[in-house]
């Protein structure tokens, strides 16, 4: 039973209480789906009144702002990790090929959705091509710092590898929600490792290619 909205007043602590108001937005946004996340709703997963939001945030678009930053925030994550490894042929392994699968976000399940839903609304889509263009070029750097240690053929163009990783593992998310029978874990995690295999793999050189 969700307590009495009437009871509850906002909190002093800010940053939590902002926390809590996100984590209800994803929370609704997985469940019902990313146009259905209005503002009753999320007021409603948290049991509280619709006013209390606009304490900690100016409208509903500053929420779902908020939302989706948190959303892409495993893949910043994992991405600063990496850049920070020693060995990045093994921290971009493992970022993409976990045991699960493959890498997961907040909206993982419903992305395909979610991306159109965004593309409604030019301010999100403006934040979410600004995220993931900062996510894809960190991974770029990743792979140039593969390139650095032998681990990737240095001719390769690491921004062009960058979107092609990003490429396939949205292809396969949205396969993954189209097809889950097709694409099992296993066969997701299988399809990412021959990527890893061609992308590790060195080019012969121009002399060998004549001889």
């Amino acid at each position: 039973m969700r307590p009495n909205p009437q009871a509850i007043e906002p909190t002093p602590n800010l940053p939590d209480r902002k926390a809590e108001i996100i984590d209800a937005t994803i929370r609704v946004i997985r469940r019902d789906g990313w146009g259905r996340a209005t503002i009753r709703a999320i007021a409603g997963e948290m049991g509280l009144t619709t006013g209390v939001l606009w304490h900690y945030f100016a409208d509903k678009g500053d929420i779902l702002k908020a939302a989706l930053r948190k959303a892409l925030e495993p893949w910043r994550l994992s991405l600063k990790q990496a850049l920070a490894d020693p060995d990045p042929w093994q921290a971009l392994e493992i970022m993409f090929l976990p045991e699960d699968g493959i890498m997961q976000s907040q909206f993982s399940h419903i992305w395909p959705n979610v991306v159109s839903e965004i593309r409604q609304e030019p301010e999100l889509w403006a934040l979410y091509r600004q995220e993931y263009g900062a996510i894809r070029d960190d991974i770029a750097n990743l792979i140039a710092r593969c390139q650095g240690r032998g681990f990737i053929d240095p001719r390769r163009n690491c921004k062009v590898e960058a979107d092609r990783l990003c490429a396939l593992v949205d292809g396969l998310m949205m396969a993954v929600v189209g097809e889950p029978d097709r694409f099992p874990p296993t066969h997701v995690r299988e399809i990412v490792a021959y990527h890893f295999e061609q992308l590790g793999r060195v080019w012969p050189a121009a002399a060998d290619l004549g001889s």
